[in-house]
């Protein structure tokens, strides 16, 4: 399917509008967009069986698949490219918050600790993810029913932290080399 372009020009700023494809459906629904021009949102498959999640780069339109089961949706891509959003697992059994990078689809409930898990909390819907690889959503405890938002940080460190590091290596390696001269 072509994309469709429209022009307009708004005080010193000029739009161009494009319809974007869908994956064979006739719906799809923009959700979030990169600094690279990636656009995510949802788009239904052939014969409208269900939403899945999508990536269009450009007019090209990418189905991110789902957890085995029938529908997801993309709300959230960063400028590395993941894309966050929600799945169906197989079966349909539950809707859980789901990272894709790259070909790679990743249900984010395997990032929950044990106690969270066995207190009855599921990650349901990632709705934005920064830069860092930080994802943030909602959860449900299918125990008491209640729902909060969470915050899923990576633990990927500052730069000041690597130049304590490196600090610290070369201080280490100081130390050893003053104390095998002096045993010399």
């Amino acid at each position: 399917m072509a994309s469709l372009a429209f022009s307009g020009i708004a005080g010193a700023v000029t739009y161009t509008t494009t319809l974007l494809p869908t994956l064979g459906g006739t719906y799809s629904y923009a959700t979030s967009i990169n600094n690279s021009g990636q656009v995510v949102g949802h788009s239904y498959i052939a014969g409208n069986a269900g939403p899945h999640a999508t990536l269009w780069n450009g007019t090209i339109a990418t189905d991110l698949g789902t957890l085995g089961g029938t529908t997801s949706w993309a709300y959230g891509i960063n400028n590395s490219g993941q894309v966050i959003g929600y799945s169906d697992t197989a079966g349909d059994a539950a809707q859980h918050a789901t990272l894709w990078d790259g070909d790679v689809v990743t249900d984010l409930n395997s990032f929950l600790d044990a106690s969270l898990q066995s207190a009855g909390w599921e990650l349901v819907s990632a709705h934005a993810i920064n830069d860092a690889g930080s994802i943030v959503g909602y959860a449900v405890n299918s125990l008491s029913g209640e729902e909060r938002g969470f915050v899923l940080a990576t633990a990927v460190p500052e730069p000041e932290s690597y130049v304590l590091m490196l600090f610290g290596l070369g201080a280490l390696v100081s130390m050893v080399r003053r104390k095998r001269a002096a045993m010399a």
